[in-house]
């Protein structure tokens, strides 16, 4: 609750902060993965947590795997291409010394972890903060009367706590017009994942000049796509493509 000048005099707040950024070895996910059971532990989740939630995910999603891993690999390319012509970048080039399936994990994880919020949004209602205060208090009021309700039925119905998923719960109006960053970020994936097949592609053909002479390697299908992916997969040349 505190203001950013409040946040950044505590040291609590800033490891936190740096675990959020931390994009190797699935930090950031199993951090945002803590985060996200904490918030939609309060049955119903609160829209507002939900929404800072999400937009507090993206925005570590473009500091640290864009505009650092960008810097980074404008660095790692000036340091592995040499003036005589020549490179190292087979040793030395951005994302080698990734592993794969750590990268893999923190790049799909972040996007579902994402999406499931998105999706958990209908099933939350505004608990305090809302401009609509006839919507927050019937909110409040429906919350209070199901948690006096399950009380009076006893413990066994109490630890439940499966109001959040009821169909009288549900309302798609939940996050406004935050649902078209939904479609924007399906979109972005969909474009990321065909960029990275393209380049699997011109690296199993040898598309890319200078290199051996080039060979036609069609992609046509899902199979096309999967006997590519698999031959470029492990290789130096599709790590600096994921990277």
């Amino acid at each position: 609750d505190r203001s950013i000048w409040g946040c950044i005099k505590n040291p609590l707040w800033w490891i936190m902060t740096i675990l959020s950024l931390l994009p190797m070895y699935g930090i950031r996910v199993a951090f945002h993965l803590c985060l996200f059971i904490l918030i939609v532990r309060s049955c119903p989740a609160d829209s507002y947590q939900l929404v800072s939630f999400i937009l507090g995910f993206k925005g570590t999603q473009v500091l640290s795997s864009g505009v650092a891993y960008a810097i980074i690999a404008a660095c790692k390319f000036w340091d592995c291409i040499h003036s005589d012509m020549t490179h190292s970048c087979n040793v030395a080039g951005p994302g080698v010394d990734m592993d794969i399936w750590t990268g893999g994990v923190d790049f799909f994880g972040s996007t579902i972890l994402v999406w499931v919020a998105f999706l958990w949004l209908p099933f939350s209602t505004n608990y305090a903060g809302s401009k609509d205060l006839d919507g927050a208090i019937a909110d409040i009021e429906e919350v209070h009367s199901d948690v006096s309700g399950s009380e009076s039925d006893g413990p066994a119905k109490r630890s439940k706590c499966c109001c959040c998923i009821r169909r009288r719960c549900f309302d798609p109006t939940r996050g406004g017009r935050l649902a078209g960053l939904l479609t924007y970020d399906v979109i972005c994936l969909l474009f990321s994942l065909a960029v990275l097949v393209l380049l699997a592609q011109m690296d199993v053909s040898h598309a890319k000049p200078g290199g051996l002479p080039s060979v036609n390697v069609p992609v046509k299908n899902w199979e096309d796509i999967k006997q590519v992916v698999n031959s470029d997969f492990g290789t130096w040349k599709f790590r600096i493509d994921f990277f």
